[in-house]
């Protein structure tokens, strides 16, 4: 799980990139959100969930809903990175 702050009402996520920097990133949820904590582009966060990267940017637009199964792989590919 990655570490969080608050600043100014607002959940950030914090990056230690290096020893040295520190970068935070705003907390987004949903799919996008999940995407981006495990720092993946759409093409390869698509290719590990076996969908298209076209049909994963429809469901990130929000133009088509989320499967049950695209769900359960989400799941399983959080808990995987969750465990490492």
């Amino acid at each position: 799980m990655m570490e969080t702050v608050e600043v100014r009402g607002e959940q950030w996520y914090i990056y230690a990139e290096s020893p040295t920097l520190i970068t935070l990133r705003p907390v987004e949820s949903g799919i996008r959100g999940q995407r981006r904590i495990l720092r993946l582009s759409q093409l390869a966060y698509a290719e590990k969930l076996g969908i298209s990267q076209s049909y994963l940017s429809k469901i990130e637009q929000g133009i088509v809903p989320i499967t049950e199964a695209v769900k359960l792989r989400i799941a399983k590919l959080r808990e995987s990175k969750e465990s490492e």
